[in-house]
């Protein structure tokens, strides 16, 4: 997520049509000897994982995504790219099934169970929210500061765990946030965030007050 080299490497695997990949010389020698075996063992098993999670998640897309873009760029006062956002699916990312990272570039596993249907449609737009991580924390550093206070860094990544399981749920009634599937308000800089997100973020996300308000609510509570 943070080597500019081994970004650079993902994007030109991900765009790879045919040939050798233009990568280092000594990890274009390590793939094309470890290429023959993954053919003949993996491939098959991950082009099929990677068809089947683009065919459910692409469903999920066609009949939420509008209104789901329309849902996060209000809440944020945010633009959505002109361009399409791009989505590359493989069998495996990383310990948590997707990522997202400099210049809008977006990784989701294919073969991570938990990657389907609605948690996977959260995810999509989980990773899509980071592209405003520099103007939301510009936000809540000048929020915090009009209280002479210091906001969690853990913050910023607090609300987008709860903001896109929110806006899912409202579309999906039974969809349970992949925070809270996940134990994620149990740890480390999220521990004792839920509750209150609950009481101050939530009504923001139902139409009430403005977002500088909410925000100067929950760093007022936060711990």
């Amino acid at each position: 997520m943070f080597d500019k080299d081994l970004i650079n490497t993902t994007r030109t695997l991900a765009s790879l049509v045919d040939g050798p990949p233009n990568v280092d010389h000594a990890l274009a020698a390590v793939l094309a000897r470890a290429a023959p075996v993954y053919t003949a063992i993996w491939w098959d098993a991950h082009r099929r994982a990677d068809e089947a999670r683009r065919e459910d998640l692409q469903t999920l897309v066609n009949e939420y995504g509008p209104a789901l873009v329309k849902r996060l760029t209000a809440i944020y006062h945010a633009d959505w790219p002109s361009e399409p956002r791009v989505v590359d699916l493989s069998a495996y990312t990383n310990w948590a099934g997707a990522y997202s990272t400099d210049g809008g570039l977006i990784e989701v596993a294919s073969t991570d169970p938990s990657g389907s249907g609605a948690v996977g449609l959260e995810t999509l737009f989980h990773e899509s929210s980071h592209q405003w991580d520099e103007e939301v924390q510009q936000r809540i550093e000048r929020v915090a500061a009009s209280q002479h206070r210091r906001a969690p860094r853990s913050l910023s990544h607090g609300l987008i765990f709860y903001t896109s399981g929110e806006i899912v749920k409202e579309v999906i009634p039974d969809h349970v946030p992949y925070a809270e599937q996940e134990g994620i308000w149990s740890r480390g800089g999220m521990r004792g965030m839920q509750p209150v997100l609950d009481e101050y973020w939530r009504p923001y996300l139902r139409g009430t007050g403005t977002i500088d308000e909410a925000l100067a609510n929950v760093i007022a509570h936060l711990q």
